[in-house]
């Protein structure tokens, strides 16, 4: 297990869509806070930046399709180069290939969202008055809630593609899901916290919506704190041991080619 967590490890470090994931992490919420900066200018607007809108409004509203295009990329050649069919002959388990690739994807997710948080941080610090409503707990809840979240997503998508295979439909499946998931987090939490009059829903409707906006993971990237960091963790971990304990038992089954 050692040795296959290793390889994929150090593969992950030279992978280009890693490093390109990497490079985005700190490279968006500067752009965000810049482009920010010329709307208000360009509009004449005295608005100020706060802090909140630099941490909760870049990188961790698209953090869901940049985790799986970066993990998609990623894995791609484990199938079509044969990578995988290689672990399986040279004496790995397939428990131990699927297993480490998840690991390995976690570990790509958690540090890119690292990377976003400190960037999106700095410029918090250095270039805006603060942070204007986020108190101290609150940012680090936040951002344990969007790590959390966005490495569960990374695993979920490791699961995809490795039960699908290395067709290019399946490649396109684990970004399909996050766009369709975004979209309907979206309508969701339209209904639940209207912009104008106050919320219409009810009954079952009402605790499937609440319960969809708290404890999905994709939904807990799309909206601002709503929630504490515990409703995004239990909802993380349960798409987590879904997805490693459905990919164990469907590749178990899988034909390698």
């Amino acid at each position: 297990m050692h040795s296959v967590f290793y390889s994929d490890l150090r593969r992950a470090i030279n992978n280009r869509y890693v490093k390109m994931g990497a490079i985005v992490s700190v490279v968006y919420p500067l752009v965000y806070f810049l482009s920010y900066l010329l709307i208000l200018k360009i509009a004449k607007l005295d608005v100020q930046i706060y802090g909140d809108d630099i941490l909760s409004s870049s990188y961790i509203r698209i953090s869901s399709f940049i985790v799986t295009a970066v993990i998609t990329g990623f894995l791609a050649p484990e199938f079509s180069d044969g990578i995988i069919r290689n672990k399986l002959i040279t004496g790995a388990s397939r428990n131990e290939a699927f297993t480490s690739l998840i690991l390995v994807s976690g570990i790509v997710a958690g540090m890119m969202s690292a990377i976003a948080s400190v960037t999106s941080l700095i410029i918090s610090v250095l270039f805006t008055p603060g942070f204007g409503s986020l108190t101290t707990i609150e940012m680090g809840d936040y951002i344990l809630s969007a790590t959390s979240a966005q490495i569960s997503i990374a695993v979920f998508s490791t699961m995809l593609l490795i039960v699908l295979g290395n067709s290019k439909i399946s490649l396109a499946i684990p970004l399909a899901v996050a766009f369709i998931m975004k979209v309907i987090a979206t309508v969701v939490q339209d209904k639940l916290y209207p912009t104008e009059g106050v919320c219409t829903l009810t009954g079952t409707r009402l605790k499937v919506y609440t319960l969809f906006d708290q404890y999905v993971p994709y939904s807990c990237l799309t909206r601002t704190v709503q929630y504490t960091f515990s409703s995004c963790f239990v909802g993380a971990m349960v798409l987590i041991i879904f997805s490693v304990v459905f990919g164990l038992i469907i590749f178990d089954e899988k034909d390698i080619v």
